[in-house]
């Protein structure tokens, strides 16, 4: 910690099945970040184990267990980000998914001379740029930013992910939104300024292959209906796609996913060639992410049996 100079700067993440990229987010990160906390929910694969060997290494990452299967991800991710203000002092936390690398919009800058200049006043959002897969990935390539390098042009409406300083934290009492794309405010409609930050992005790599989709969308599908929480649209759809064996190639999963997570469907989506920027990271190598880490059924099996037994412990009262 505190290597770099300026700020001090770090991530937190809650974070579930991701043993397909998480080696990649922290490799990429630890040239950015001071520090990156993660709370695993319970994954079935190997995500604690790579990440408890990238620890091992000295690597700035913190861990923490939750032993509660339910992903509800605003009441946590707020809790571990104020335990983290205060246990660790930095002066910004960005509220990041495994799936998201931060980037500078024009590769020109280090994305940590951005945040070491931003106004600690503000509350600052980064746009996503969503990667796609288009069928000509190098499947060898097991760092994800090498292996999938086109993406959605910017101009389609896309989702944004805020950062918050401490300053904000403890002047304003407030809450991460489900996906952490908002600090909501408990105390009112005070005034707090707002600004996107356009020389960041934070390219978004939802879908990487057709195991990790399909782990995805069904774990996803029976925690939200086990919580009995309104469906997001997008889940519906595509949940519906693999019951009717609708996604059963990479060929169809290229042409479901193109628009992901949008609510509908888009006719007319504009793919641009856009590589991560790697020129200020030294070499990256993977020493512990396998080729085909993700076993959706088993994934979907771990998550269903812990629901069943949360059931089966509420209906006999204990």
């Amino acid at each position: 910690m505190g290597k770099y100079e300026g700020r001090k700067i770090f991530s937190i993440s809650m974070v579930k099945n991701e043993a397909d990229i998480i080696e990649s987010f922290v490799r990429y990160h630890q040239h950015i970040l001071d520090g990156m906390i993660f709370l695993d929910n319970m994954s079935s694969d190997r995500t604690p184990e790579i990440l408890e060997k990238l620890r091992e290494e000295g690597l700035p990452i913190f861990i923490f267990n939750d032993k509660d299967p339910e992903f509800t991800q605003s009441k946590k991710t707020t809790q571990l980000m104020y335990h983290s203000f205060q246990q660790y002092h930095p002066d910004i936390i960005l509220p990041l998914d495994a799936d998201e690398f931060l980037v500078s919009t024009n590769h020109l800058e280090h994305p940590r001379d951005i945040l070491n200049k931003i106004d600690l006043n503000q509350l600052h959002y980064i746009n996503w740029r969503t990667y796609v897969l288009i069928g000509e990935e190098n499947k060898n390539e097991l760092f994800i930013p090498k292996r999938i390098t086109y993406a959605r042009a910017d101009h389609h409406k896309t989702n944004k992910k805020v950062v918050v300083p401490s300053i904000i934290a403890e002047k304003f009492s407030g809450t991460l939104s489900g996906g952490n794309h908002k600090f909501l405010l408990k105390r009112g409609k005070r005034k707090l300024k707002i600004n996107t930050l356009k020389e960041l992005k934070l390219a978004h790599f939802p879908i990487r292959s057709l195991e990790q989709f399909k782990s995805k969308m069904l774990v996803a599908w029976i925690n939200t209906i086990a919580r009995q929480e309104g469906v997001a649209l997008y889940l519906k759809r595509f949940v519906q796609a693999i019951k009717e064996g609708r996604c059963r190639s990479e060929e169809d999963l290229i042409q479901l996913t193109k628009d992901y997570p949008l609510r509908k469907e888009l006719t007319d989506v504009t793919f641009v060639h856009n590589p991560v920027d790697l020129s200020f990271c030294k070499s990256i190598n993977l020493k512990y992410t396998k080729k085909n880490e993700v076993d959706a059924f088993l994934n979907f099996l771990e998550n269903s049996e812990e629901l069943a037994k949360n059931f089966a412990m509420l209906k006999n009262g204990r």
